[in-house]
């Protein structure tokens, strides 16, 4: 049984619409753990082509759910129900690394390893925390990826930052002295 919190947000999400190489597209974000909040930066840098649904509007070409987040045993079905609810087409995008993998939570009891056994998944952002900046693009790869057929997920690149959190090697010269 989940959570009160969890059930409002599955069965009440917030919608957003937005248009992507000439189709419409409902972007419906599942924020599970701390990358929701860089989730949440990302639909908001989104904001100027990305609109809260009102109800009633008009049915898109395609649903992105956007899964960001450890996914745990517990939480699972309504994951996997959340997925369900979305009429054809649709993608996902898991976005972050404890989504992809389980992140450094892997190995623990109750952490799935990943959305991918779960629900069918068209990009991945990897980091911890993703940036809010790749969101746009892992959107548009899911629906590319989706209206082509492809079935293995696409992994989507961050854009280059002087402060990477994505665990890149160090900028430490190998051959710099210690004097």
């Amino acid at each position: 049984m989940s959570s009160p919190k969890v059930e409002r947000a599955l069965t009440r999400p917030r919608l957003f619409d937005t248009e992507i190489g000439g189709l419409r597209v409902r972007v419906v974000p599942l924020g599970l753990a701390c990358c929701a909040v860089e989730l949440s930066a990302g639909m908001a840098n989104l904001a100027p082509a990305c609109a809260l649904a009102p109800d009633g509007a008009v049915e898109p070409d395609c649903h992105v759910l956007v899964v960001a987040g450890t996914v745990t045993h517990a939480i699972a079905d309504d994951v996997r129900a959340a997925w369900d609810s979305l009429p054809e087409p649709r993608v996902a995008v898991a976005f972050g690394a404890c989504t992809i993998s389980g992140g450094p939570y892997w190995d623990s009891y109750s952490v799935r390893p990943g959305l991918g056994d779960l629900v069918p998944t068209s990009a991945v952002v990897p980091g911890c925390p993703p940036g809010p900046d790749t969101l746009a693009a892992a959107v548009a790869q899911a629906v590319a990826a989706g209206a082509a057929g492809v079935a293995a997920p696409t992994p989507v690149a961050s854009p280059a930052e002087p402060n990477s959190r994505s665990g890149g090697p160090s900028s430490r010269s190998e051959d710099s002295e210690d004097g």
